[in-house]
């Protein structure tokens, strides 16, 4: 496990500015593939792969989250995911936690659940899950945040342009699932600034920033094996 010690004082603008302005960073937001699933029509088939592969991580992310706030001692980090966390898990409503919703919205939509569930992940997919899983599997709480950085602060565009392809797809007026982001994801984004609002030393820090490269490296393998999959 790796040993810290946590004091009320502000490092996030460094580490946030490293991170932001990463190439790994801009490749993501900036993400070919990310676009066409944007910007393109793509048909049900198509569509229902994409959902069947981020389906992934979205039922593994309250484990992750709640593995982190195990792995870590500081109380301000469990504090500020705890909030993520129950966001994530609906507020006490099981039928709003976030895979639930996901689910209920695809479905009504008029996509195959089936599928979308129960579909092989690929590779890239099944590393992907691993990138959040291994960290708290190691005790690195650290590398954990660095990770939370990364899906965070791109999460809201992901979904906004998964949940534009469904749109598109199946005329679908309403995604719930959508809406729900762009209500809890700005909470979301300023509980991971909150979490990194405290003094970590360079060593420290580096692991934190390690953490969110192999996330960005992660994220852009996956869509990177969604286009060869899908040939766009």
């Amino acid at each position: 496990m790796t040993s810290v010690t946590v004091k009320e004082t502000k490092s996030s603008a460094q580490i946030l500015e490293q991170l932001s302005s990463h190439d790994l960073s801009k490749k993501l937001k900036n993400h070919e593939v990310l676009k066409k699933i944007r910007q393109d029509f793509l048909n049900e088939e198509q569509v229902t792969f994409i959902l069947s592969q981020y389906w992934y991580p979205i039922e593994n992310f309250p484990s992750f989250l709640a593995g982190l706030i195990y792995c870590t001692k500081s109380i301000e980090i469990q504090t500020f995911v705890s909030k993520i966390l129950y966001q994530e898990l609906g507020e006490g409503n099981s039928q709003k936690a976030h895979p639930v919703i996901y689910k209920k919205t695809m479905s009504e939509a008029g996509l195959a659940l089936k599928e979308i569930i129960n579909t092989p992940p690929l590779p890239e997919t099944t590393s992907l899950v691993e990138m959040y899983n291994l960290p708290l599997k190691n005790q690195n709480y650290l590398k954990a945040l660095g990770g939370l950085y990364s899906t965070e602060f791109y999460d809201l565009k992901i979904v906004s342009s998964i949940g534009k392809a469904v749109s598109n797809c199946t005329k679908a007026q309403k995604l719930p699932w959508v809406d729900i982001h762009v209500t809890q994801e700005p909470d979301h984004v300023a509980n991971v600034e909150y979490a990194l609002s405290c003094q970590f030393d360079s060593e420290q820090e580096n692991e934190i920033i390690q953490g969110a490269k192999e996330m960005f490296s992660g994220w852009i393998n996956f869509f990177n094996a969604i286009g060869n999959h899908l040939k766009i």
